[in-house]
């Protein structure tokens, strides 16, 4: 039985010999439309019946000299910038040597750090220096919204003026990633999927971007934009909530008093016993975030639906108001609406003395 050892070296041999293992598998069977050409050879068809797949340094460099050739082609210093790199033919020796991780073998702390270090070779970050890292944030992560409404030379100066070095704004735009548990599933189901277990656009596309949206968010709010996004909002709500509040209040982030527990609110305030919950659309309707079918994201909506009510009969018996922000939430009505719940609960007899 193959491993997920055994796969990877089928994988990386492909990878550095350019090959498509389908047309490989086609010239093998005797299909008449697979047409070899040259790097389809009697050797490498031989290895590839054998299962013969070490690659030799030699190889490796080959590759990677060839893959600058590519990039070079273009002739453009900022070449990087314009040119999508994280595909089949762009993938660098040192992502394709670092991308099998056994998620067996690694604790979760490790697992997390590899993965951020290997979205950095993936999306050559490493290579770029800090103004065109910059650029290619601006220009290629954010959204057209942002750089209309911004504008390039006030965004450029918003990043000069918070980071220092380019690690600092990778480490801003990995902060918020989190691989679901179904893409850690995935990195070694190399049975049903195929080479995607390689893939990270496949695997944390979307962890990634959300992850980035909400640094765009922060952005935004700097300039006072409205928020965008409806799955992205949570961490940002409570950094400004913490930002407007916290001189008065102790703000805290999943918040969990005696008689709530073992269940959450996103925000709480504990001298006034008031509780802020983002509504994301998973609140409203089935989503199906993971990828695993309608039947799962139902299931989910509906396993969702029944702790919404658990929490807010809780906080009724508990006597605890909550406050719930709606995706597309405008920041400067959440905080209106917010400042007349603590006045009102300040004017209640409970709170006088605070």
């Amino acid at each position: 039985m193959e491993t997920i050892d055994d796969f990877y070296k089928e994988w990386r041999w492909l990878t550095y010999n350019e090959l498509d293992s389908f047309k490989l598998y086609s010239i093998l069977v005797g299909n008449n439309f697979a047409y070899p050409d040259e790097k389809y050879n009697q050797n490498i068809i031989e290895s590839y019946k054998k299962r013969c797949f070490a690659v030799s340094l030699e190889q490796i460099q080959n590759y990677e000299n060839n893959l600058r050739k590519r990039l070079n082609h273009s002739n453009n210093t900022s070449s990087y910038l314009g040119i999508d790199l994280a595909n089949f033919y762009f993938l660098r020796s040192v992502f394709i040597e670092n991308c099998l991780i056994n998620v067996n073998q690694i604790s979760p702390g490790d697992l997390i750090d590899k993965i951020k270090t290997n979205i950095k070779y993936y999306h050559w970050w490493d290579e770029l220096n800090f103004k065109d890292l910059t650029l290619k944030v601006i220009n290629n992560y954010f959204l057209k919204s942002t750089r209309e409404l911004i504008g390039e030379q006030p965004l450029l100066k918003f990043f000069y003026d918070r980071f220092k070095t380019k690690e600092e704004l990778i480490n801003q735009l990995l902060i918020n990633f989190s691989p679901s548990d179904y893409a850690i599933e995935q990195m070694n189901a190399f049975n049903s999927r195929g080479n995607v277990v390689f893939d990270y656009r496949w695997l944390f596309g979307n962890e990634l971007t959300k992850s980035i949206r909400i640094f765009e968010n922060e952005c935004r709010f700097e300039f006072d934009e409205k928020i965008i996004g409806s799955f992205f909002n949570e961490n940002l709500l409570f950094r400004e909530v913490k930002k407007k509040f916290s001189n008065q209040f102790t703000i805290i982030s999943q918040g969990s008093p005696e008689w709530l527990k073992p269940q959450r609110f996103d925000i709480f305030i504990p001298e006034i016993n008031l509780a802020i919950e983002y509504q994301g659309e998973q609140h409203f309707y089935p989503v199906d975030f993971g990828g695993k079918g309608k039947k799962y994201a139902q299931k989910q909506f509906q396993e969702n639906l029944k702790r919404d009510i658990i929490k807010k009969e809780k906080a009724l018996k508990n006597n605890c108001t909550i406050f719930f922000v709606n995706p597309q939430y405008n920041i400067s009505d959440v905080f209106l609406n917010i400042e007349k719940l603590i006045d009102d609960k300040l004017a209640n007899d409970n709170y006088t003395n605070l």
